[in-house]
């Protein structure tokens, strides 16, 4: 319903007046479904205050109200719920949204039918036949009458397909604990999180409920306090439900993003895809306050997978530091400026792992791809890259898989995807040399150097040797070093660094250009 709507409303019913006027953010939004309006108008005309009602946030909340107003608090309650219970007993073996009068009716049951029909919660066909007046409230009605923490395991087990067909009746069951008796929530959610006789389907149920109903992080204390397999499998099912339900974009986002930070304290190999998916999609709309805790999430996430790897073998480390030179590198780049500190050893650890066999393949490429980042903040650091990845000389052949298709497999070799690296700062060195013009010739410089030293080194000597002699300029000594790029030297080289750093003077002359004063 719009708010045009909603004003439609108040115009027929002046007692959703106030409740309606001041309604805001999820009580609004609860408001807005006919059924839910329905629900609250029928409190209001019984008297119940609004302010009792406009605290409330979930469509259970609302319910409950009403349940406890139509069933719990009259006098005949008892009587009342076993007329109701026997009823759904007979709907969901039936698997049918209504049965027989006859299947239920006994002499004497005449007032509790007339009182269930009177206030709304049952009504009956003209062929006799026993409904609830709206499916919600008969979905309400199996999570109160049929189901508590001994009978909702067998519930399940007996047909695993009511996982399906009352899935809303299950969802209500875990919400209606988790408002009424959070130690009993955590109780039932983690022998559903644990047990190996529910379906899939079913164990994620609990965590579902813990992302629709969580306001705080302290709510969340239980899941993130244990170590156990139950309480991994518990934060597995809460991640995943979090992915689902896109709940880094609701009112909650500040709890699911301390949760993440707390979290990477903890880690664990049965969540780290969802860990890892959740924590990019922070990063995605993140605000400036936001930015600390992703950061410190993501470096810690990149350092428990480099150590984590070590553990495994070659093949499943290689696996594992891929994803995170994919996934959790980027993210670790991008927010450079949160601590150039720990940014900074960061990027010297992976200057650590060239050429490692347990490292990923695409280590450096990854980095060089963010050379813009750390220009910005550390453009020491950003000279250092450079050199180092014009210095490192991978000459490894080993076969690595290019992407991860099964129908098209494409191979490369380690030699081959540490060259892509090179060609990542060829790509992004223009914008080095427009944000700092003397780092970006300091780095051209020490890069060229570094391709000549790497491709002839000095200890060589066979006739490739270079030639090399010192001198002294402005009191300076200096080391002169063929690169064999001159016409009269012999052999050509085809250097890779070269041909973006040829671009510099006159990039440089631009800039110094635009910067001058102009004449009158």
């Amino acid at each position: 319903m719009t708010d045009a709507d909603l004003l439609q409303a108040i115009s027929q019913a002046p007692v959703l007046q106030s409740l309606v006027t001041h309604a805001r953010g999820e009580f609004r939004n609860l408001l807005r479904n006919p059924f839910n309006l329905h629900l609250a108008l029928q409190l209001l005309e019984t008297g119940v205050p609004s302010d009792e009602i406009s605290h409330l946030h979930t469509q259970v909340q609302l319910l409950t109200r009403y349940w406890d107003w139509r069933i719990e608090s009259q006098a005949n309650n008892h009587d009342r719920k076993g007329f109701l219970r026997k009823a759904l007993e007979k709907m969901v073996e039936t698997r049918s949204l209504s049965i027989p009068e006859t299947n239920v009716y006994q002499i004497g049951h005449g007032p509790i039918l007339t009182g269930l029909q009177s206030d709304e919660i049952l009504k009956e066909s003209v062929t006799n036949r026993l409904s609830f007046v709206h499916n919600i409230l008969f979905d309400y009605a199996v999570a109160r009458l049929l189901l508590d923490e001994q009978s909702v395991e067998p519930f399940i087990q007996t047909d695993p397909s009511r996982t399906i067909f009352f899935r809303p009746s299950l969802a209500y069951f875990f919400h209606y604990l988790w408002f009424r008796d959070r130690a009993l929530f955590w109780a039932v959610a983690f022998k559903f999180f644990s047990s190996a006789l529910l379906p899939e389907r079913a164990r994620i149920l609990p965590g579902i409920a813990v992302c629709e109903a969580a306001q705080t992080t302290e709510d969340l204390g239980p899941l993130l306090a244990g170590a156990s397999p139950a309480s991994i499998s518990g934060v597995t099912a809460t991640l995943r439900s979090l992915q689902a339900l896109g709940g880094l974009n609701g009112p909650s986002r500040k709890v699911w993003i301390e949760m993440l930070s707390r979290l990477s304290v903890k880690l664990d190999v049965s969540f780290i895809n969802e860990y890892i998916a959740l924590l990019g999609r922070a990063d995605e709309g993140k605000s400036g306050d936001e930015s600390p805790a992703i950061f410190a999430s993501a470096v810690a996430l990149l350092r428990w997978m480099w150590a984590t790897a070590d553990t495994l073998t070659v093949d499943a480390a290689v696996s594992l530091a891929s994803i995170a030179a994919g996934r959790v590198l980027p993210l670790v780049i991008k927010n450079y400026s949160q601590n150039i500190g720990e940014s900074r050893r960061i990027v010297n650890a992976i200057f650590g792992r060239f050429g490692s066999p347990r490292s990923s393949p695409n280590e450096a490429f990854f980095l060089a791809g963010g050379l813009t980042h750390i220009v910005k903040n550390d453009p020491d650091t950003a000279v250092e890259l450079c050199r180092r990845i014009f210095a490192f000389d991978e000459s490894s052949q080993e076969k690595t898989q290019i992407g991860s298709s099964v129908v098209m497999s494409f191979t490369s070799t380690r030699a081959q995807d540490f060259s892509s690296a090179r060609y990542a700062v060829q790509r992004t060195f223009p914008e080095f040399l427009e944000a700092s013009p003397v780092h970006a010739a300091t780095a051209a410089i020490q890069s060229l150097n570094a391709e000549i030293s790497r491709d002839h080194p000095s200890t060589r000597t066979d006739e490739e040797a270079p030639t090399e002699f010192t001198f002294t300029f402005a009191r300076a000594k200096c080391t002169y070093r063929s690169d064999y790029s001159e016409i009269w030297d012999t052999g050509s080289r085809d250097y890779v660094c070269l041909p973006p750093f040829f671009t510099q003077p006159h990039t440089v002359s631009k800039l110094l250009a635009a910067k001058a004063p102009r004449e009158p």
